[in-house]
């Protein structure tokens, strides 16, 4: 059983990933969060620890393996976009119109700084 925190406490909890996350298929290199995650919180997933580097909003994505500047990101098993920088396992998937609406919003929350992906068409 893994240990989790009680929400406010701010000490970092570790999940098993299929609490917090899915993984609609197996090529996929994001996953979707099934609930908010904070920065900090550690996830095992595929025998390994991934630790958030920002807080995922409940539907929102994050990397289950490190994506180089340059790669395509695979959800459902179809691709979204192109990362515009390395984007470490844990790292929130943001782009700039998702920062731009998320920044509007009064949200008590550790968002990235900077998008680290661009849409393809």
């Amino acid at each position: 059983m893994v240990a989790r925190r009680e929400i406010g406490s701010g000490k970092p909890r570790l999940f098993e990933f299929e609490q917090v996350g899915r993984l609609p298929t197996v090529r996929d290199n994001v996953a979707i969060a099934s609930r908010r995650l904070e920065v900090g919180d550690r996830l095992m997933f595929e025998g390994r620890e991934l630790v958030l580097d920002s807080t995922i909003l409940e539907g929102h994505r994050f990397a289950v393996r490190a994506i180089f500047k340059g790669e395509l990101l695979l959800s459902w098993g179809l691709p979204f976009g192109r990362a515009t920088r390395d984007i470490g396992a844990g790292g929130y998937i943001c782009n700039a119109g998702m920062l731009e609406a998320l920044a509007d919003r009064s949200l008590d929350a550790v968002l990235p700084a900077s998008p680290n992906f661009n849409g393809i068409s």
